[in-house]
């Protein structure tokens, strides 16, 4: 099936790889006691490219604020360089964030109500938040 690549959103790190016919998966298993096969050897080539498209796409901000092992240049693994730009700016990751500091600054304790039960649930939130992104408190 053809596509017709002109509609294809160029601005976009995922419209970049599908121009070049990449996609974002895991690094193929190649045991270290044994030669690579040609499909393995084009496997590592497209992961490297694919690595090098998402990490150029980056802004140094959001660059600086990757693990090492993200930025690893010697070590490109673009699976685990998209997995943790997911867990880190996703949209669904700031929706959560965003009702949990709601959660943080909104709850009140009411007369007459446990107080205990409300700090269990500020703290929940505060936990969460910051093992989720610290950057962001």
């Amino acid at each position: 099936m053809s596509h017709d690549r002109s509609l294809i959103p160029t601005r976009s790190v995922t419209g970049a790889l599908v121009l070049k016919d990449l996609k974002v998966k895991p690094l193929p298993n190649i045991d270290d006691k044994t030669t690579p096969t040609a499909d393995q050897v084009k496997q590592l080539n497209d992961a490297e490219k694919t690595y090098f498209i998402i990490l150029s796409s980056l802004s140094d901000t959001v660059e600086d604020s990757l693990s090492d092992k993200a930025k690893d240049i010697r070590n490109p693994d673009p699976q685990y360089l998209w997995n943790e730009l997911e867990r880190q700016y996703s949209a669904s990751l700031g929706a959560r964030q965003a009702q949990l500091f709601q959660e943080l600054f909104n709850t009140r304790v009411l007369e007459g109500e446990n107080p205990d039960v409300t700090m269990a649930l500020l703290k929940s939130a505060y936990s969460q938040i910051n093992s989720g992104n610290p950057s962001c408190l």
